[in-house]
């Protein structure tokens, strides 16, 4: 090998080295800004989490939800035991259907007996008037 040649491979040597290096220097800025933002993000969401921790406590809605859930409580019972919701609302209707027949006799016997006692009431007027209708 000749000088001129070993002067070539170095020269193309020192040309790769410098290219190899300024490579690794452009990934080098590349990584410590991803790492910047990175610490950045990473201080955004500690604070975030942090105000999630807290907002439990702080919350207004607090009440309002507690409320909802209070009078939701019926209709999850129901759904949670089905069975047992629809067997109340069928004893209720037995229930209504029961009473307004009980209703309904006795509004029939409580009218004939009136209608009975105005019917005897009559056929003591009209025996009263053809009395004194034959007295004359």
């Amino acid at each position: 090998m000749t000088k001129e040649e070993k002067e070539l491979f170095n020269e193309k040597f020192a040309g790769l080295h410098s290219l190899i290096n300024a490579r690794f220097e452009n990934v080098e800025d590349r990584l410590e800004r991803i790492e910047n933002q990175t610490t950045k993000t990473n201080g955004r969401v500690t604070s975030l989490e942090e105000k999630e921790l807290t907002h439990i406590i702080t919350c207004p809605n607090v009440p309002k939800i507690e409320k909802l859930n209070e009078e939701l409580a019926e209709y999850k019972m129901i759904k949670k035991y089905p069975k047992l919701g629809i067997a109340v609302i069928a004893g209720a209707v037995l229930i209504f259907i029961a009473t307004t027949f009980a209703g309904i006799e006795k509004a029939k016997k409580n009218f004939t007996e009136e209608n009975q006692a105005i019917v005897k009431e009559l056929v003591q007027e009209i025996q009263t008037m053809t009395d004194t209708l034959q007295l004359w």
